[in-house]
């Protein structure tokens, strides 16, 4: 296991909205740069990318079927 899996399973971090916003504009930045997986920030895009997924699971509301 990696230590960013192991970050994102053991250690929890809440976000503000204003750093959701802000993580999720730097996303598309890192998105942009790292381009495929075997990139050196490849680590930090995921984790950026769990942030975001955490705090959206928790404070947006989820689409229900009809």
């Amino acid at each position: 296991m990696d230590s960013v899996s192991q970050s994102e399973t053991h250690i929890p971090i809440l976000l503000t909205k204003i750093e959701y916003e802000e993580l999720a504009a730097r996303l598309d930045d890192l998105l942009d740069i790292v381009g495929e997986e075997n990139h050196l920030l490849s680590p930090l895009l995921h984790f950026v990318g769990t942030l975001i997924k955490n705090y959206e699971d928790e404070h947006v509301p989820r689409l229900t079927e009809l």
